[in-house]
């Protein structure tokens, strides 16, 4: 089982696979820091349509793989391999620039910001979780999309407490020092 996932950990390991979200998120922050731009509604409304229907496009794209796993490195598997990053996080930031340079403010009810630093830290967390979940033998002999969607619920919910601990042991107290650390320096 090591073997199979080796590759998969080298795609994820490497730093220059990370290199055009970190990118794309780093001028997303100098451009909302260093301009004053505010969008109408219409046109923030339009950009946040856009770039959810982009993020799902780029989130299914990759079934033509799985309809045709034997196709081989095709045109298509390669710039989808090579760009798919970079376009969803293109199209994260959007969604930010979307809702961050819009000229009203939106009040959001309080468990969407929950709910956010949660569904961020499993993100942290999922590379770990994938491993962890991997080596559970009755995950590895579910066959069936329905075996898939019943084990589904569990497999969230241990993830999300996972967010939750790390949460409150690691992000939210490196929060508080670099907050204080950033307003002593400024």
């Amino acid at each position: 089982m090591v073997h199979i996932y080796a590759g998969l950990w080298e795609m994820y390991a490497r730093p220059y696979t990370k290199c055009g979200p970190f990118l794309l998120g780093s001028l997303l922050g100098y451009y909302i820091f260093c301009t004053n731009i505010q969008l109408s509604g219409m046109k923030s409304k339009l950009i946040l349509s856009s770039s959810i229907v982009l993020a799902v496009a780029t989130v299914y794209g990759i079934l033509p793989e799985y309809w045709h796993p034997d196709q081989g490195n095709t045109l298509y598997n390669v710039l989808y391999t090579a760009l798919f990053r970079t376009v969803f996080s293109a199209a994260i930031a959007l969604a930010i620039a979307a809702l961050v340079l819009r000229k009203e403010r939106v009040n959001v009810p309080l468990i969407w910001t929950v709910l956010a630093r949660l569904t961020f830290n499993a993100y942290l967390l999922h590379m770990p979780m994938i491993y962890i979940f991997n080596n559970v033998q009755f995950l590895q002999n579910a066959t069936t999309p329905y075996e898939l969607l019943a084990i589904m619920p569990f497999v969230a919910t241990l993830s999300f407490l996972a967010a939750f601990v790390f949460y409150v042991f690691v992000e939210s107290p490196i929060g508080r020092i670099s907050n204080v650390l950033l307003k002593s320096v400024f």
